[in-house]
């Protein structure tokens, strides 16, 4: 399923955003923010996450949360499904304003599991400063 899911980015990546971007086999360069990695998701469940695929991006998330503004953690889930890691790592402080509260995860109707899509970033954050 994860295949099937991961083809419909890759292509709509390729086919929907070509303004400003140059294809690379499984890597899209964008000039301003860095590069794109349609395999990250699958990278991602290396840290404990393999459910960020399953997000339709409806917002419920973002509007349940207690805490923060600006679309977290919808932002921080959309940046994983189409491979923004440079995104994610510039934004990376974000990721610690969630307390894991868990109603998120309560109230996703695609049982995506935000606060465990968090969780696996910051575990990934952290895995690539202790390689620095």
């Amino acid at each position: 399923m994860t295949t099937t899911i991961q083809s419909k980015i890759k292509s709509w990546i390729t086919s929907g955003v070509k303004t400003g971007m140059e294809s690379n086999g499984d890597t899209l360069k964008d000039t301003p923010s860095g590069s794109i990695s349609i395999a990250f998701a699958e990278e991602l469940s290396k840290c404990g996450d393999d459910t960020v695929l399953e997000c339709f991006n409806c917002g419920t998330c973002s509007a349940i949360c207690p805490l923060v503004g600006e679309s977290f953690p919808r932002k921080m889930i959309r940046y994983v499904q189409i491979g923004a890691k440079d995104r994610i790592l510039d934004n990376a402080e974000e990721l610690w304003r969630c307390l894991h509260c868990g109603l998120c995860t309560r109230t996703c109707p695609r049982e995506a599991d935000p606060g465990e899509v968090i969780l696996a970033l910051k575990r990934f954050v952290l895995s690539g400063w202790r390689r620095s």
